[in-house]
């Protein structure tokens, strides 16, 4: 008799895991966004997010999960009423089946968040997980804890690709669909822009660019311009140019540098530029703009 063996098939691989972590959120909570090369998934366990994934936005509720795909952009914020709790699991995978969570929302039946409990119970018997302020560290890892049960990172394994291969197989998930009220959405839109015009105002002595604004957003380039526009109605380097010239005139009022010191001051290629630009936005060149404060300050002194 011949005994033949058969491979097994595996139709979900996960190759390791980044983080596994569960947060208890306020109900002001806001995180502006990131991009990494693996899947994360964001499930909601209590409360409600919303959620911008590349330039979807969604609102998810409790027991709903996203999934985000390598490099896809993605931020979370709070509504300012309920506060949130919400696990969060990173993990490399490069099986073609992935392909099917690519902007998908899932709502999780019973085995699927016991699934999700047995994970967290297990990374807690053989991880030291990250807490929240670790999180402004350059370098998030997993610790392992000195003595584990046996086989709980291989456990942690099996109940994550079991989790997928159930969701693969109920194939539910909702596909691309806006789940976000307007009043969320210009919310967001509002603290990106307050956001950005904080960014702006406390860089006036250097030079900014676009990129360097939407490298700071973490946004792409066209939904930055859209976002501010729609908020200001202006555009972003407008903004800082205008700021740029208000902080001039400010000390040109203050009498304490040349117009040269100050063209240095506030990075200008040369003072040329600079009242080019001074001119452009007032009306007037600089030294225009100084004698008419002085002007203005001396009639006030004959009127009195």
């Amino acid at each position: 008799m011949k005994f033949v063996k058969t491979d097994l098939k595996e139709d979900i691989v996960i190759n390791s895991v980044v983080t596994i972590h569960y947060f208890e959120f306020s109900k002001n909570y806001k995180f502006y966004g990131e991009s990494h090369n693996f899947w994360e998934i964001v499930y909601i366990d209590k409360g409600e997010l919303s959620i911008l994934a590349d330039e979807n936005m969604y609102v998810l509720n409790q027991g709903e999960a996203i999934f985000h795909k390598p490099n896809e952009f993605h931020s979370q914020w709070c509504n300012g009423k309920v506060a949130p709790n919400i696990m969060v699991i990173s993990f490399c995978c490069s099986s073609p089946e992935m392909k099917y969570f690519e902007n998908k929302i899932s709502k999780l039946n019973r085995t699927c968040k016991d699934l999700l409990s047995q994970i967290a119970k297990e990374a807690n018997l053989c991880f030291k997980l990250p807490i929240k302020t670790d999180f402004v560290k350059q370098e998030i890892k997993l610790n392992r804890q000195p003595s584990p049960p046996k086989g709980s990172e291989q456990l942690i394994k099996i109940y994550l690709e079991q989790l997928l291969i159930y969701l693969l197989r109920e194939n539910s998930s909702i596909d691309k669909v806006e789940r976000m009220s307007a009043e969320s959405k210009q919310q967001y839109h509002e603290e990106i822009a307050k956001q950005i015009e904080n960014y702006l105002s406390k860089n006036l002595y250097s030079t900014i660019q676009f990129e360097d604004v939407a490298s700071f957003c973490n946004l792409s380039k066209t939904t930055l311009k859209v976002i501010y526009k729609e908020v200001t109605g202006k555009s972003i380097m407008d903004f800082y140019r205008h700021l740029k010239i208000e902080e001039a005139k400010r000390l040109i009022r203050e009498e304490l540098f040349t117009f040269s010191e100050i063209a240095d001051k506030l990075n200008y290629n040369s003072v040329h530029h600079f009242s080019r630009q001074f001119k452009n936005i007032t009306g007037m060149t600089p030294s225009e703009y100084s004698i008419s404060i002085k002007s203005d300050l001396c009639i006030r002194r004959s009127l009195k």
